[in-house]
């Protein structure tokens, strides 16, 4: 899952994903299975300080970071990084690999 993160990186030219990394985003992004997603509304609200980060390059500032993606290892994890990035940033933040946070 890091992989696709990378290309998606490694896919962007002047803040723009090109044909191959709107492809990335369609496969991994898209629909109701996508392995990488958003939190609901609900859960963004509910654990809003559990999603909240230290910046990996600021540790004086703090990330909200609700998308993850799902990754297994026997066990299934989350990996919480900033999406959409900001204007001009070509790195996607990785913030948390773990047990799911939003567990009720």
């Amino acid at each position: 899952m890091l992989g696709v993160l990378q290309n998606l990186c490694r896919e962007t030219q002047e803040g723009a994903l090109t044909a191959a990394g709107l492809e990335l985003y369609n496969k991994f992004f898209a629909g109701q299975k996508a392995p990488f997603s958003d939190e609901s509304d609900a859960n963004k609200n509910d654990f809003a300080q559990e999603l909240t980060f230290r910046d990996p390059a600021d540790a004086g500032k703090m990330l909200f970071c609700s998308w993850h993606g799902k990754v297994k290892f026997g066990s299934q994890y989350r990996m919480h990084f900033e999406w959409p990035r900001p204007a001009g940033q070509f790195s996607i933040k990785v913030v948390y690999i773990g047990p799911k946070i939003t567990k009720r």
